[in-house]
């Protein structure tokens, strides 16, 4: 009995030392900002809203843009100011601003970034423009799932009334909502505040505290 108790004590040790190795495998890289790196892990989980039309866009808001690059404003370290401009918490996806920079050589024309935003009948996916001065410069649908008639009503027309509207401001934007017919007001409500949620954050993104970085998933891109 002795023996056999020697094994089992000697498999035991084994087995915790194997889960001390693991453990140790799941710790934190060593560094100087621990948190910053527990940022990257969660952003790089998240789920981002593709640029599904880059050449399209540049064309029709910076015309004359030859290249854009990619970088990500981590913005969790704002999340309490981030929520008071929001009015709400932010969600986990709020923790990051993907921003497509635009440039010509190395001039910044502007910038664009995505959202999705949840309409009556499903998803809705938007890309959004500011120009070099964090100006709304334009938005444009990317995906959308409502009825004709309601997605007629969200058009380019509709979307182009929201340049030159201030963050905050809110009455021109419920204004826009008013606008349309009762059934696209629901989907017309969720966009408009997709647009005014990312104007939010790309201000915070040049706040202090916002950490700028490469997006580690892109590259510059030449656009012709």
């Amino acid at each position: 009995m002795r023996v056999v108790g020697r094994w089992q004590q000697a498999a035991l040790l084994a087995v915790l030392a194997l889960a001390g190795l693991a453990i140790g495998g799941c710790r934190e890289p060593d560094g100087d900002d621990p948190g910053e790196l527990r940022d990257t892990v969660r952003i790089e989980g998240a789920s981002m809203v593709p640029w599904r039309d880059p050449a399209g866009d540049v064309a029709r808001w910076f015309p004359g843009a030859d290249r854009s690059e990619t970088e990500v404003r981590i913005l969790s370290a704002l999340r309490p100011e981030l929520a008071r401009r929001l009015g709400r918490p932010p969600t986990a996806g709020e923790n990051a601003l993907h921003l497509h920079r635009v440039l010509r050589g190395t001039h910044l024309l502007g910038e664009v970034a995505t959202q999705r935003v949840k309409g009556e009948s499903g998803a809705v996916e938007l890309s959004v423009a500011f120009d070099s001065d964090r100006n709304l410069r334009g938005a444009r649908l990317q995906r959308i799932r409502e009825p004709a008639a309601v997605t007629a009503a969200l058009g380019e027309a509709w979307l182009d009334s929201f340049r030159g509207l201030i963050v905050d401001d809110i009455h021109p934007w419920r204004q826009r909502v008013g606008v349309l017919p009762p059934d696209a007001q629901l989907t017309a409500r969720a966009i408009a505040d997709g647009i005014r949620d990312l104007l939010i954050l790309r201000e915070l993104a040049d706040a202090p505290g916002a950490i700028r970085r490469p997006a580690p998933e892109s590259s510059a891109t030449l656009l012709h």
